[in-house]
C-alpha cells in the first residue's frame, strides 16, 4: 500500500544470502611436523556446524601458520586441502594438489647451497555447497603435504615460536 498519504515501507522478498550463524575452531596451536613426501596428514585443525536448513551453503575460512625447512640444494613444496566429513561421506571440496600431479599451493626453490627455512600464514576461503539432506552436522577439516622428502613441513609453527591455526564457518541462507 503505497500512496501519498500512507507511505509504508516494506522489505524485499528474501533473495537469500544471509549469514544465518557463525561457528569458529578454538585456535589450534599443537605443533605437527612431517618429512613425509606426497602423504596427506591431518593437520588437528576442524570445526563442526549444526546446519539450519537444508538448502544451506558455507562459506568455510582457514588459516594455518606453516613453516618449512628444506635441505641445500633442493626445493620443497607443500599444499593443503580441505575436507567435508559428512556421516556418509568424507570429500575433499578444495585440494592444492590433484593426486601429486597438479599445481602447488607454494612451492619454493633456494637461491643458495645452504639449508632454507620458511614461515608464513596461509590462508583459504572456500564457497561450499554440501547438498545437505538432513540437519546433522557437518565437519570441515584440513590436511597437509609435502612434496619434497627431504623437507619438513611444520603446521602451527613461526620460526621459533609457537603459530596459531583456525577456521571460521559461515551458514549462509540459499538463493
Amino acid at each position: 500500500n503505497h500512496s501519498s498519504t500512507n507511505a509504508e515501507l516494506e522489505w524485499a522478498a528474501d533473495a537469500g544470502g544471509k549469514i544465518l550463524q557463525v561457528v569458529a575452531s578454538t585456535p589450534t596451536t599443537t605443533e605437527l611436523s612431517t618429512n613425509e613426501s606426497n602423504n596427506l596428514i591431518d593437520t588437528g585443525l576442524s570445526q563442526a556446524i549444526t546446519p539450519t536448513a537444508t538448502t544451506s551453503h558455507f562459506i568455510i575460512h582457514v588459516s594455518h601458520q606453516i613453516a618449512i625447512t628444506y635441505g641445500s640444494g633442493t626445493s620443497a613444496g607443500i599444499d593443503i586441502s580441505l575436507l567435508r566429513d559428512k556421516p556418509s561421506a568424507n570429500t575433499t571440496i578444495f585440494a592444492g594438489m590433484d593426486n601429486g600431479s597438479g599445481p602447488t599451493e607454494f612451492f619454493w626453490q633456494p637461491g643458495g647451497g645452504n639449508p632454507d627455512w620458511m614461515s608464513m600464514r596461509y590462508n583459504v576461503t572456500w564457497y561450499d555447497d554440501p547438498n545437505l539432506s538432513n540437519l546433522n552436522a557437518v565437519t570441515y577439516k584440513t590436511r597437509a603435504r609435502l612434496q619434497d622428502g627431504s623437507a619438513t613441513l611444520y603446521i602451527n609453527k613461526d620460526a621459533d615460536v609457537d603459530g596459531k591455526s583456525w577456521m571460521i564457518i559461515y551458514e549462509v541462507a540459499a538463493s
